[in-house]
């Protein structure tokens, strides 16, 4: 977690499994606060394949929701898929 001076929040959460591989079994991402154009919020858990994004504009207020489903490889690990 980071705090800035300005109030500012990054909050970021994986959990990772590990056995012939590290695996990615969560991630969580919350970005609020001035330092950021918008303020975010991304879930995502492999047991349910779900994913959930939040995201407020600090310029309107205006808030936009995501949710949906994913299939992620065994081997992705932080979250980041590389090329096969």
């Amino acid at each position: 977690m980071f705090r800035f001076k300005d109030g500012s929040v990054h909050d970021e959460t994986g959990g990772v499994l590990q056995r012939n591989v590290f695996t990615l079994q969560s991630y969580h991402l919350v970005q609020r606060g001035p330092a950021f154009l918008e303020d975010i919020e991304i879930s995502l858990e492999r047991a349910s394949g779900k994913f959930h994004v939040k995201t407020r504009a600090r310029k309107d207020g205006r808030e936009k929701v995501l949710d949906g489903t994913f299939d992620l490889p065994l081997d992705a690990y932080n979250g980041m898929v590389s090329p096969s």
